[in-house]
């Protein structure tokens, strides 16, 4: 883990900024799923970050509608929970 903060802080110097641990995360994913996404992201011509964004959102309101709630209401009751958690 240690090894990973160094060259975070290297590329963070060369950019003149720090990481907000705050505001991003990084997720691991299988290979295969990292391919079809950068696809995915060609085709729609999207950064991963951005096409990740924009299926959460899409499955968050399939879930809210399926649950027959507010869009904005289920979004709060998700972050209320994983808040808690």
């Amino acid at each position: 883990m240690a090894k990973w903060k160094n060259i975070l802080k290297k590329i963070n110097n060369k950019l003149g900024e720090t990481m907000d641990i705050n505001k991003w995360k990084s997720v691991a994913v299988k290979k295969e799923t990292h391919t079809m996404l950068t696809a995915l992201c060609t085709m729609k011509e999207r950064n991963p970050a951005r096409m990740i964004s924009k299926l959460v959102n899409d499955y968050v309101v399939f879930q809210a509608k399926k649950a027959k709630k507010p869009i904005e209401t289920f979004k709060k009751e998700l972050l209320h929970k994983n808040a808690n958690t």
